[in-house]
């Protein structure tokens, strides 16, 4: 019998359609209740791995015993494929109540098919000590129809962790540049810069800072005013470096820096912009600034 036709069904429906499908049962009108199928044994007879012996119950009208030579399925076997040996997965969602191997096989029976009863195995107490839950399903010595052992893994379902964490190695927490850099982090410096609204209300999205232009001259005028980020706030620098507009590369140049005004640009930025402000404008930096990468953040309160 193929492994798919026993799907569902238990152990002595099982083997009496084994035997069946190599009789006259059906023409002589042979039924499951007028059979007794004892206990399985190892055998080598027959190149079978398995022997039983039929016999009929009383009052059937059938006479003499039958010993039948066939294969039990080696249930470890089922755990095998690429890579080894694996854990079938079961999902309990009342796995927190059980407490024995054996309160699992109605879950093993509607997950995969496979019907063992609790006479049929070797029962034991879950141990729970570890999450997932390891246990080795084992039918009892004389089974007609397993043997070895199933592995399975045991998690509660849906609120389990373990399911629902599906990949627990994670990709990590990034520094915001190049940390082999030796220029500062722009958005981390600049996180609590704020200017007037008017000046920031000038700046459009895409628009690039440049030397003589009135509105990019505006806000360096503004932030030398207001000393963002200079002297005191940035190690290195003394009170006579202030921002500048020039083409030659500098600690404080913001030439040729390209304004980020939509919030749309913001969510592709490798930082979140502040949102308890009335206005926020990133400044993308250009290799002009020779001090700090990245960006800049400037917020109107």
């Amino acid at each position: 019998m193929e492994y798919s036709e026993i799907l569902g069904l238990e152990s002595k429906e099982i083997l009496f359609r084994l035997i069946r499908k190599h009789s006259d049962f059906d023409a002589r009108g042979v039924t499951l209740d007028k059979l007794v199928i004892g206990e399985a044994s190892e055998s080598t007879g027959y190149k079978r791995n398995s022997k039983l012996t039929v016999h009929p119950q009383p009052g059937s009208g059938l006479v003499n015993s039958v010993d039948i030579y066939y294969n039990r399925i080696d249930l470890s076997k089922l755990g095998i494929w690429s890579g080894g040996q694996h854990r079938w997965p079961i999902e309990i969602e009342t796995l927190d109540s059980l407490t024995k191997v054996s309160e699992i096989l109605p879950v093993l029976a509607s997950t995969y098919g496979i019907l063992l009863n609790k006479t049929e195995i070797v029962d034991a107490d879950l141990d729970k000590s570890k999450s997932p839950i390891h246990v080795a399903i084992t039918p009892k010595p004389g089974n007609q129809v397993w043997v070895g052992q199933l592995l399975v893994e045991l998690t509660s379902g849906r609120n389990d962790l373990n399911n629902l964490i599906r990949n627990n190695m994670l990709a990590g927490l990034n520094y915001l540049i190049d940390r082999d850099s030796d220029k500062l982090p722009g958005a981390i410096v600049s996180y609590n810069w704020f200017v007037s609204a008017g000046v920031l209300a000038s700046l459009t999205d895409g628009y690039t800072l440049t030397s003589g232009d009135t509105q990019s001259e505006a806000l360096i005028a503004e932030m030398n005013a207001l000393q963002l980020g200079l002297s005191e706030e940035i190690d290195g620098l003394t009170t006579d470096d202030l921002w500048v507009l020039s083409a030659i590369p500098g600690p404080l140049n913001l030439q040729n820096a390209k304004v980020i005004t939509d919030p749309e640009h913001f969510k592709a930025l490798p930082f979140g912009v502040r949102t308890d402000v009335s206005k926020a404008v990133v400044l993308q930096l250009s290799v002009m600034n020779t001090l700090i990468d990245g960006y800049l953040t400037l917020y109107a309160a």
